[in-house]
């Protein structure tokens, strides 16, 4: 396959004509929103709440048990994210959890929050915990110390329904929307759409519709906030990010050994990732298909704060009058992060780190050596001793780890770059060569059920049952009732079948068998889908941004060149925008599209592309092989101009993704095997045949190419582990939803 090469004065000057094509109004938005979270300006105040520990007489009174176990994690993740990513103060930063976040403290903190508040300054607050519903539509948080009525003692029918302890939503906007600032966001990851039961995931939402209504005295003061800002702007002046819509779940789920809100993990993975160019359209687009990821009905939403009723939803009718986006106060210049110091020991030679931007497979396999740098060293460390920290221990998303010089000598910790606050960022990464696909059994199985699925997965060497209890999941294994062809008119009309679940709890497309299927031959069935979910898990275990090269992706359909769908880039003042397209979700592409990819190479040196395209059940299809670079200065299109991408004649609907590679050497390895692994018919493309041979051949050349350019200080390569040198190759995942 040949590239075609464009000159970059020729390249920016079709982006241009991209831009203009894409709408002055949309254009000018995505500008705007652009530098998310960036240059300092005037104070910067934060208010986090979050409960786990609720008495059943707040959310269903007849239930044993209505613990959350993630929103206190939510708010620690906030809380590091804005105190060592985003530079706030860690004296403006206010945390609210458990029993200390009842009613009166909220309004207290609320106040408090306000106090002393100017034009310029800017104010983050933050919920997760339980949320409910009026019969009304009106959305509720729950704070600790809620009751409903009748939940601990036996109402008469003509007692009087005491007035609700919850906070309305609105109550809360309308406070956001009453400070003397533009500058403010608010966040929530609750549900409010009555949870389903019985459910193997925990929802943030109330079982049943709220009987009841607010307090007066919340009205009241609804009333008193609205004429505060009755002389204030009618423009947009902030954002409300909600983990879904009102009438779908908000989920918390297990991650690496912790448990957290689905939309915050997402959403704080990647803002600790997010480069300076990118934009809040890029930013939450990218957090909505991480959550899609899981599966599940939750579908995040992102919301304009004006001085009446809540503003449109981000989309097409954004307008002209947008008032300032999110983006120039909430930012850092700082490129992406795996994480930060957050103390060091010098008796023992210790350092506490926190890992909340490194991907999750990543994460999980800290422990086994990853070795991290200084992501933008001060001018202070210039005589700091070369060399890295290796990460010994991990619990949950924070670790230990002990400094490792280049020549292998022991020093005193002052002689490294570790001070609490340094931002840091991976510098060798290492996978178990052993990695398996992790699949948990259906809650409701039968004992001789689980017996036989334990010992079918047992025959599997690449796939392990786990308690999905403490740790990621990435399928369930479970019952799925399938209907009959004929049905008995006196027995049941559906059979038990088996088939496969996304974390999240729904069904994975074509995994159901036949009704009456074995439990072990449905394992043996599910096979190739085994081999591709784990394929995709290592293709994913090497997405990487810590190169930092000087490049930029952009993705259009032939159809519409003029209107890109999004762009990533870490070209100074360029897009890495999302425009906007309706709603938070990834670009959405039809059965007729045809994609292509736009890869530019700014730096002085080649890059060798790889592009392979994910469907919804984790089948990969390659789009652009490996037999040409890109030079300094061209770009290559994927597929070429004379070739164009045409869906396999059955495509695969649903959430699927682009996965990009650059690297500098060739993958050989893969070079070589390609021409046996990929099919094709006419000027359709179609699926590897052996994808799992495939992502093993691509670790396999990442680590050679590690290898020839650097070895790890302290340690030789293990042969039961790939030790990658992040700075020899870049990839992304860019999500896109076929309908």
């Amino acid at each position: 396959m040949k590239a075609m090469a464009l000159s970059r004065r020729d390249f920016l000057g079709r982006s241009g004509a991209a831009l203009a094509g894409w709408g002055l109004a949309e254009a000018i938005a995505a500008q705007r929103v652009a530098q998310v979270l960036a240059e300092p300006t005037g104070r910067r105040k934060a208010l986090l709440i979050g409960i786990n520990q609720y008495e059943p007489a707040a959310i269903a009174p007849n239930a044993a048990s209505v613990a959350l176990e993630g929103c206190l994690n939510d708010v620690a993740l906030w809380q590091e994210l804005l105190t060592s990513r985003l530079g706030f103060q860690a004296a403006d930063v206010v945390t609210l959890t458990d029993r200390a976040a009842g009613r009166a403290q909220w309004q207290a903190a609320l106040e408090d929050c306000a106090a002393g508040l100017r034009a310029g300054d800017a104010v983050v607050w933050q919920f997760s915990g339980y949320g409910g519903l009026l019969a009304d539509g009106t959305g509720l948080l729950v704070p600790a110390d809620s009751h409903l009525a009748g939940g601990t003692r036996e109402a008469a029918p003509s007692d009087p329904i005491a007035p609700l302890r919850d906070w309305s939503e609105i109550t809360i906007q309308d406070w956001l929307r009453s400070l003397p600032t533009e500058r403010v966001l608010g966040v929530v990851d609750a549900g409010f759409a009555p949870a389903p039961a019985p459910t193997w995931v925990r929802h943030r939402s109330r079982p049943v519709l709220t009987p009841g209504a607010l307090d007066p005295e919340e009205l009241a003061w609804q009333q008193q906030l609205r004429r505060a800002r009755s002389g204030q702007s009618s423009a947009a002046s902030g954002w409300w990010l909600r983990a879904s819509q009102p009438d779908r779940p908000a989920l918390e789920l297990p991650q690496a050994g912790f448990v957290a809100g689905a939309f915050t993990w997402a959403l704080v993975q990647q803002l600790w990732n997010s480069l300076p160019a990118s934009t809040l359209w890029f930013d939450l687009a990218q957090t909505a298909a991480r959550v899609a990821d899981q599966g599940g009905q939750q579908q995040p939403i992102a919301q304009r704060l004006g001085t009446g009723a809540i503003r449109e939803h981000i989309g097409e009718n954004i307008g002209e009058n947008i008032g300032e986006n999110l983006g120039q106060w909430l930012a850092t210049a700082a490129g992406p992060s795996a994480g930060t110091v957050l103390a060091t020991d010098s008796v023992n030679r210790t350092v506490t780190v926190s890992l909340a931007g490194l991907a999750p497979v990543a994460l999980a396999g800290a422990a086994q050596g990853l070795i991290l740098e200084p992501a933008a060293p001060a001018p202070s460390d210039a005589t700091a001793s070369a060399g890295g920290l290796r990460i010994t221990g991990r619990n949950g998303w924070r670790a230990i780890g002990q400094p490792v010089a280049e020549d292998n000598r022991d020093r005193p910790i002052e002689d490294f770059p570790w001070q609490p606050g340094q931002r840091l960022r991976e510098r060798w990464r290492i996978l178990a060569r052993n990695l398996e696909l992790q699949v948990a059994l259906d809650p409701n199985f039968e004992r001789i059920e689980r017996i036989d699925a334990t010992s079918a997965f047992d025959a599997l060497s690449h796939v392990t049952v786990v308690n999905p209890e403490n740790r990621a999941i990435d399928a369930w294994f479970a019952r799925a009732a399938r209907p009959t062809a004929n049905p008995d008119p006196n027995g049941d009309e559906a059979k038990t079948a088996y088939g496969l679940w996304r974390p999240a709890q729904t069904l994975w497309p074509s995994t159901v068998g036949e009704s009456g299927e074995a439990l072990k031959t449905a394992v043996q069935r599910l096979g190739p889908q085994f081999h591709s979910l784990l394929a995709r898990k290592l293709w994913r275990a090497t997405l990487n941004q810590g190169a930092e090269w000087p490049v930029r992706i952009t993705l259009a359909t032939l159809e519409t060149p003029d209107r890109p769908l999004l762009q990533w880039s870490t070209l100074p003042n360029a897009g890495g925008a999302i425009g906007p397209n309706g709603s938070i979700a990834p670009a959405t592409l039809t059965s007729s599209s045809r994609p292509q990819l736009t890869l530019e190479n700014a730096g002085t040196v080649p890059l060798w592309a790889l592009v392979l395209q994910l469907d919804s059940l984790g089948r990969a299809t390659l789009i652009q092989d490996l037999g040409q670079d890109t030079e300094p200065g061209q770009t290559l299109l994927a597929p070429n101009s004379r070739q164009t991408l045409s869906w396999p004649a059955a495509p695969s609907r649903g959430l699927g993704s682009l996965l990009v590679w650059l690297s500098r050497d060739p993958l050989e390895r893969m070079q070589a095997s390609l021409p046996s692994l990929q099919t094709g018919e006419g000027d359709r493309l179609w699926p590897l045949a052996q994808p799992l041979a495939l992502a093993r051949q691509l670790l396999e050349d990442l680590q050679q190419i590690s290898v020839n350019h650097a070895a790890p200080p302290g340690r030789s390569p293990s042969p039961d582990s790939y030790t990658l040198d992040c700075r020899q190759w870049m990839a992304w995942e860019l999500p896109f939803r076929l309908i």
